[in-house]
């Protein structure tokens, strides 16, 4: 399986910068309406000057679903009655669509009642107004604070295609086991302490998942699964 993407090229910043139809004079179109400075550019790949996430003349085919390279690691190790084991896995050259990040970027309220989301690290489109520059090259689409959502902003954009690798080390396991000839004065077979890191670290190139090895079947991170806590575990082991 691979990705349908359509090409994102940016924003049209101005009404000099919008798609413009020569053979009628109108305007792009994106589904219905009509697309003006703030909205998403995309690449025009079929000629006819509109544009919809429900047909795919505008798609292209892009990279595969499934990763490279896929695997684990297990080492363990033992040094008299100390024994140290450490787990990790990894997934190497998989493109995830980040489509939690895209509808991040789409609404600005959400449905009615719900929190704003914190906007403070995208570089929307602002419009410029009387002493205010505004934002007009930035880099995504600009925001609708009325229907609380900008429809034109689709999730199969290729912007919004990333790198999903990354290298986890799940598991560490430290132990220490007491002599058994102590032990057996206490009439004790074995007694061990322990301690066990779990989710230690994870190495990743995107930003904007906070957990890559959550993307679905699609090849979708739609940031549905809540991250695997740290998590911290001291015990003994006795056998009498």
């Amino acid at each position: 399986y691979v990705h349908m993407l359509m090409q994102y090229l940016g924003t049209y910043s101005s009404y000099d910068d919008l798609l413009v139809n020569p053979f009628t004079g109108e305007l792009a179109k994106f589904m219905s309406e009509r697309l003006g400075p703030g909205d998403p550019k995309y690449a025009d790949l079929d000629g006819n000057y509109q544009f919809s996430r429900l047909a795919y003349g505008d798609f292209y085919l892009g990279s595969g679903i499934d990763p490279d390279i896929t695997g684990g690691i297990y080492n363990q190790f033992s040094y008299k009655n100390i024994s140290l084991a450490i787990q990790c896995n990894y997934t190497l050259g998989r493109k995830a669509l980040n489509v939690s990040f895209a509808d991040k970027i789409r609404a600005l309220k959400g449905k009615s009642g719900s929190a704003v989301p914190d906007l403070s690290d995208i570089d929307y489109y602002i419009p410029a107004s009387l002493g205010n520059p505004g934002n007009t090259d930035a880099l995504y689409p600009g925001l609708n604070p009325v229907s609380g959502q900008n429809t034109s902003i689709i999730r199969q954009a290729d912007i919004f295609l990333e790198d999903a690798s990354y290298f986890k080390v799940r598991n560490i396991n430290l132990s220490y086991r007491l002599n058994a000839n102590f032990l057996k004065k206490l009439g004790i077979s074995s007694c061990r302490f322990y301690g066990v890191l779990d989710n230690v670290l994870i190495l990743k190139k995107s930003k904007n998942m906070a957990d890559p090895e959550a993307v679905n079947g699609r090849g979708w991170y739609t940031g549905s699964l809540y991250p695997i806590a740290k998590r911290y575990t001291l015990g003994i082991d006795i056998s009498l």
